[in-house]
């Protein structure tokens, strides 16, 4: 998986894709209120304060279309273990 993919495209290679649905109708769409601010999250791709985990209704829905997520890894951790696995870039400078 390319490191650039977006995260909806990380969910449709990790989980396929459901284009009959729409993430807002998934029973892993959720909607909360955080500091004034209306967020909007997939639980399959899990659930931060950052606005970069979050998610559009609208959006094609993945293979986790209503399958319960619980007690699985969220994608956005094992991207982000995968990219420290990884090392660095290369010609990225170290503190070395």
């Amino acid at each position: 998986m390319s490191k650039r993919a977006r995260k909806y495209e990380a969910m449709y290679m990790e989980y396929g894709r459901d284009p009959d649905h729409r993430c807002g109708q998934c029973s892993n769409f959720i909607r909360f209120d955080y500091h004034g601010k209306n967020l909007q999250k997939c639980n399959g791709y899990g659930l931060t304060h950052s606005e970069a985990s979050d998610w559009r209704q609208f959006w094609a829905a993945c293979g986790m279309y209503n399958k319960p997520f619980e007690g699985q890894r969220p994608l956005i951790e094992c991207l982000t273990h995968k990219a420290i696995a990884d090392g660095p870039i290369e010609g990225q400078m170290t503190l070395e």
